[in-house]
């Protein structure tokens, strides 16, 4: 059996490969009208995009995912075991906003305190344009630290800027990348000082722009408005638009499907804000991003 995975998303972005056994996210899409079609940014087949991980002492604590759900029929939840700590990861990409967050909420089972590393990694390989068949796009990566903010930015630039997406985290973040072989490789950790039995966690807020100052400022209005609004106000978002069967395997089934629809079948665009309608915005089915 293949890779499996859980797609979500909102208007602006979708996540069609979250990983079902390790919480990687393997790319990111988004349309875009200027190019007439979908713009998939991945990692590529050994390093996913985005991965979450866990350090104590320098290494790293692998971690095993026990339990997967969905909240509100399609925000990605997962629980994960890792020795002595209880890990949850939730992905939320909120309505109404131009990103996505990554949570990532730990316990300490242990009867005494613990000095950990919380943080994401992973490699920006390649961009693709897809309508039908995937393209990658030639053009350079760039990643750097924010003049503004001093937060990492990664740019796609023929010339002029394609597009650019940053993080944000809640907590203070050290940061780490380099460029090999036209891949940006980066790491982004947390410090976090766990009493024993107490809990913590980070929120990595990625934002998406046209250029530079647009996605990290995309990130910095979610960090503002916090982790718990953006997810309350998904939820209700989510609610308002649900029904009930009395069995709920069809509430499940009727519900996932009706949310897939929804956001892989219409979007906005990053460069013009339209609403358009397109056969998918995941390049994982066959007619990705046609429009005709």
């Amino acid at each position: 059996m293949g890779d499996q995975y859980i797609p979500t998303g909102n208007e602006m972005i979708s996540i069609p490969e979250l990983g079902m056994s390790d919480g990687a996210i393997h790319d990111f899409t988004f349309l875009h009208m200027g190019f007439k079609g979908l713009i998939d940014v991945r990692g590529n087949e050994s390093v996913p995009l985005i991965k979450p991980f866990l350090a104590q002492d320098g290494k790293t604590v692998p971690f095993e995912i026990v339990y997967r759900s969905r909240e509100g029929y399609w925000v990605p939840v997962y629980h994960a075991r890792a020795g002595m700590f209880d890990i949850k990861g939730i992905i939320l990409t909120p309505v109404g906003e131009r990103g996505f967050v990554y949570r990532i909420e730990i316990r300490n089972n242990s009867d005494t305190d613990q000095n950990i590393d919380l943080g994401i990694s992973g490699c920006w390989s390649e961009t693709y344009h897809c309508v039908n068949e995937d393209k990658v796009i030639d053009a350079k990566k760039f990643v750097y630290r924010s003049s503004w903010n001093d937060n990492l930015i990664f740019d796609l630039r023929n010339g002029i800027g394609l597009f650019s997406f940053a993080p944000m985290t809640s907590l203070p973040a050290e940061t780490a990348y380099d460029i090999r072989d036209g891949e940006v490789n980066y790491r982004i950790s947390c410090k976090i000082a766990l009493p024993a039995g107490e809990e913590g966690y980070v929120d990595f807020y990625w934002g998406l722009g046209f250029e530079e100052v647009a996605s990290a400022t995309s990130a910095k209005e979610m960090l503002r408005k916090g982790f718990d609004p953006l997810y309350d106000e998904t939820l209700r978002w989510l609610k308002k638009r649900s029904c009930h069967f009395r069995d709920e395997k069809i509430n499940e089934l009727y519900h996932i499907n009706l949310f897939f629809n929804y956001f892989f079948a219409t979007g906005k665009t990053l460069d013009t804000e339209e609403l358009v309608l397109v056969t998918s915005r995941s390049p994982r089915y066959y007619v990705s991003a046609a429009y005709w």
